[in-house]
């Protein structure tokens, strides 16, 4: 929740979100959290790493930690 209150802007909350209610109950790993966060192409393994350690707190989160990032982060921009 640090990043999504204290660093995310509004675009990039707005993407979690758009992630977050287009995934159909897919599993969505550290590489869709990073395209959609940094929205800037597809992303390299170093990009992906760098991305997971900044906004999760490790390089290789688990599958459900990617899960709950991204459900914590799509409920704090619907409270924006």
């Amino acid at each position: 929740q640090e990043w999504a209150l204290e660093h995310a802007d509004y675009d990039e909350l707005q993407r979690v979100s758009v992630l977050r209610e287009s995934n159909n109950g897919e599993e969505v790993e550290g590489y869709h959290l990073t395209l959609a966060i940094n929205d800037d192409g597809d992303p390299n393994n170093s990009e992906i790493e760098e991305t997971m350690d900044r906004v999760i707190g490790v390089e290789y989160p688990s599958i459900s930690m990617v899960a709950g990032f991204i459900e914590g982060a799509g409920e704090i921009f619907d409270e924006v």
